[in-house]
């Protein structure tokens, strides 16, 4: 191939390339082209979306549907009333989607007379416009059944052909005038309403207006709306459908209970508060109610069932949360009794005490307390009348931008289960759970920290433990990758089992319970003047740490399993776990095994050999015996698991 022959494949292919890309889109492929061969308006498509009115000429009345938008369309001719846009929107499909399977044509030879077919001039045919604004694009007629009535002689403006076309696309044309209409009673979007109001016969009225995605009530009493019960309401009524459609203009209204209407609801969206109400009547039959739209003169029914969703119950919409709490977002919790106050910040991922003093909090602590506001449920809405009095007011605060939630709280009577609670702001008094007003008013020492001993298990050195009538005893060692030692007995051997349950124990003491701090006089008390075990952890550690021994002292026991503690030189008192007391206590020197030695028995006569092998004692001796592993698990965890940290 030379190269003219390379720059003239290159040419063309060019040229192919640029044709499609213009001219491509417009093509039809060959399926597509067999498929409309049969169509009877084959450049109908194109035209669709233009089309805005359907006028359908029937023998003895005449249907108009005019197109608002893609979702609407109104019922102009017989009545006027808006139309099922899916039912519309079908009619216009039919003509893109008509097909016939047999063509008649005229000719001069044989010219087409349509009175035969009964699409002529006078017939009963079924005529159908279709326009785009004032201009008809469309015309076709559909006249009498062929002889195995399955299908209508069909003919169409602009051509002197007839056509065979499916029956049931004239059924179509040919439905009841209620059959066009929409079933819906309402036409909202759920989130655009920014008001619901609701009146019943008696004169109640409940009045609720959305903002900032909040809804409010607004009377009969100023107070917060549930957002899922509103949503719930509207969602009913959005939903409301005609069962069946009645007479216009009814005179009867009184006794059909819609004048006054047993139910009135409007709903208004939008900027400009654009407002759609309904009236819901009394009982016209088992399952159904009357009902209608104000604005339109036709009555309706509609099913019990749906109606009775929707209720003008004050409170049915109001909140039964106390208050919006959003835990994972709250920076600040004010809780203030009498004098006294309690300020729980959030520092990062943590929490801390900054009020009546800077402490360390107990992180699950405070969030336990804001999910007990957040569970906070009402349980009964009383009247601005009730007496309130209140005795601890608490304040939730979040970040810059969102709102602070506040409310007070009476104090209990006792043994009462409920308690009075009041909103900031709210005339409203309401009950709630009285377990609330306990966890507002929960001692400060309950929501200190309650971890008393920290350090790295791969820094401690030395572990001395002491006691009353107890000898000394201590282990050591020079580096974490050193072995540890009896101190001034190199003679004896440490338990490292032991050790190393001490410091899995001790290296992040958590105490079951703060009991307070006390005066030195008071440690007597609980039997801290002279502990039963003291036991010190020397670290190496860094800086500050550098050298550092932790202390804990144990005293006297307090029930069946726990003992009071103290850490160092402080005064504030725990309790601790009789577990932890236990694995304290446990000896740090490894016992010898003192199990006597079982005698040999010699072998019977013509026995088996005994075979050859280590002495069960020698077992162990370098390397473990085949229970050691769950051994070391019974006495304090799997082995594998410490022997992760280093030096331990």
């Amino acid at each position: 191939m030379n190269w003219r022959n390379t720059l003239i494949m290159l040419v063309v292919a060019v040229a192919a390339g640029v044709f499609v890309w213009k001219v491509g889109p417009n093509l039809t492929s060959s399926e597509e082209r067999k498929e409309m061969e049969g169509r009877v308006f084959k450049g109908f498509k194109d035209d669709r979306p233009k089309i805005d009115r359907v006028e359908v000429v029937r023998p003895g009345d005449t249907i108009e549907l005019v197109k608002k938008s893609e979702e609407h369309w109104e019922l102009s001719k017989p009545i006027s009333y808006r139309a099922d846009h899916w039912t519309a929107g079908d009619l216009v499909g039919k003509f893109e989607f008509m097909d016939s399977e047999t063509v008649l044509t005229d000719s001069p030879e044989k010219p087409l007379k349509l009175e035969e077919w009964g699409l002529g001039e006078g017939s009963d045919a079924v005529v159908v416009r279709l326009y785009a604004g004032e201009k008809k694009l469309y015309e076709a007629r559909m006249g009498e059944l062929t002889p195995d009535e399955e299908h209508v002689y069909l003919s169409r403006e602009g051509s002197k052909d007839v056509y065979l076309i499916k029956k049931h696309v004239r059924d179509d044309f040919t439905k009841k005038v209620d059959e066009y209409r929409s079933k819906k009673i309402t036409f909202f979007p759920v989130p655009e309403v920014n008001k619901l109001v609701l009146a019943n016969e008696k004169g109640a009225r409940v009045d609720l207006e959305k903002a900032g995605g909040i809804w409010e009530m607004k009377s009969p009493v100023a107070d917060r709306a549930s957002y899922d019960t509103v949503k719930e309401c509207l969602e009913a009524l959005e939903g409301l459908s005609a069962a069946e459609f009645l007479e216009k203009n009814p005179k009867d209204l009184g006794e059909k209970g819609l004048d006054p209407a047993k139910l009135t609801v409007s709903v208004f969206t939008g900027i400009d508060f654009d407002e759609q109400t309904v009236l819901l009547g009394s009982e016209a039959k088992e399952g159904e109610r009357y009902c209608m739209r104000r604005g339109s003169p036709f009555l309706l029914k509609v099913k019990t069932a749906d109606a009775e969703k929707i209720v003008a119950d004050a409170d049915v919409y109001r909140s039964r949360d106390l208050a919006r709490v959003k835990v994972d977002t709250v920076r600040q919790l004010v809780v203030s009794r009498g004098e006294e106050k309690l300020v729980l910040k959030k520092k990062g991922l943590d929490w801390a005490i900054v009020e009546p003093a800077e402490y360390e909090a107990d992180s699950d602590a405070a969030l336990d307390a804001l999910q007990a506001v957040k569970d906070a449920e009402i349980k009964e809405f009383l009247g601005p009348e009730a007496g309130f009095e209140a005795a601890v007011k608490v304040r939730i605060e979040y970040a810059e931008a969102e709102h602070a939630e506040e409310f007070e709280l009476a104090k209990p009577a006792k043994d009462d289960e409920l308690v009075l609670a009041r909103r900031k702001g709210s005339e409203s008094v309401y009950k709630v759970a009285a377990s609330l007003y306990e966890d507002m008013t929960r001692p400060v020492l309950d929501f200190r920290s309650r971890s008393i001993m920290d350090f790295k298990r791969e820094e401690a050195m030395r572990i001395e433990r002491a006691g009353p009538g107890e000898e000394k005893i201590a282990v050591l060692r020079g580096s974490k990758d050193e072995p540890w030692a009896i101190e001034g007995d190199l003679e004896k051997k440490p338990d490292t089992s032991a050790i190393d349950d001490i410091l899995w124990a001790m290296y992040n003491l958590s105490a079951d319970k703060l009991v307070g701090e006390v005066k030195a006089a008071k440690l007597a008390e609980y039997g801290l003047a002279e502990p039963m075990l003291v036991v010190t952890i020397g670290t190496k550690g860094a800086g500050e740490d550098a050298g550092k021994s932790r202390v804990l002292k144990v005293g006297r026991p307090e029930g069946a399993d726990s003992y009071y503690g103290i850490v160092g030189d402080g005064l504030m008192v725990a309790k601790l776990s009789g577990g932890l007391i236990d694995t304290l206590k446990r000896p740090l020197v490894k016992t010898e095994d003192k199990t006597p030695e079982k005698p040999e028995e010699p072998a019977e006569p013509g026995g088996p050999a005994e075979p050859e092998g280590p002495a069960a004692e020698d077992v162990g001796a370098g390397e473990p015996g085949p229970g050691d592993d769950q051994k070391k698990r019974d006495e304090g965890g799997e082995a594998g698991e410490k022997e992760d940290e280093p030096g331990i």
